[in-house]
């Protein structure tokens, strides 16, 4: 505990995958966890007061970003002030990673989203990059392989930003199947 951005919570119930920790501590150096422990900690840290730390929950697929962006027929959000909500919502709900899903592909309705993705999931890497989002954010890129333009949106989406999830839908008749990859 000698770095200068460690820091040490004391006095916590620390929530482990295979018990609690009724009176436990957590040490953290350069953002990461490098210890947890049971009982005083080592040296005096942030009091928790009993409150319980617990791992972050990662979210896989979400098409919540879209209802921030879009939030009504008709009206078209800015691009930073829907990604800030957005990501409010996520940390707010114990999210910590969260896995953005782009639609590329669009349908006969020629929705309004699918005109969007490239500078809606590009605000989302720059607020990122700037230090301006609570969760981390990665890209699921959900491919919808019926659509006659899917080839073309996802090759401008990659040439933009790589995914981190990619998911082939097909729909038929009303029903979607997917398949996952990883990039």
């Amino acid at each position: 505990m000698t770095q200068i951005n460690d820091e040490l919570l004391t006095n916590a119930r620390v929530v482990l995958s295979d018990r609690v920790i009724g009176n436990g501590w957590l040490a953290m150096a350069g953002g990461r966890i490098v210890e947890i422990g049971e009982g005083a900690a080592p040296e005096r840290g942030i009091d928790m007061g009993g409150d319980l730390l617990i791992p972050g929950l990662v979210e896989l697929h979400t098409d919540h970003i879209e209802q921030h962006f879009l939030p009504r027929p008709g009206v078209v959000w800015h691009p930073l002030a829907a990604v800030l909500s957005y990501d409010a919502q996520i940390a707010a709900s114990g999210i910590t990673t969260v896995f953005d899903c782009f639609r590329v592909g669009s349908d006969e309705r020629k929705d309004v989203f699918s005109d969007h993705v490239v500078t809606l999931s590009e605000t989302v890497q720059n607020a990122q990059v700037e230090g301006l989002l609570r969760a981390h954010h990665l890209i699921h890129l959900r491919c919808e392989v019926c659509s006659p333009d899917v080839v073309s949106g996802t090759e401008v989406m990659l040439a933009r930003r790589p995914a981190d999830i990619i998911s082939l839908w097909i729909t038929r008749q009303g029903s979607a199947s997917s398949a996952l990859s990883r990039s």
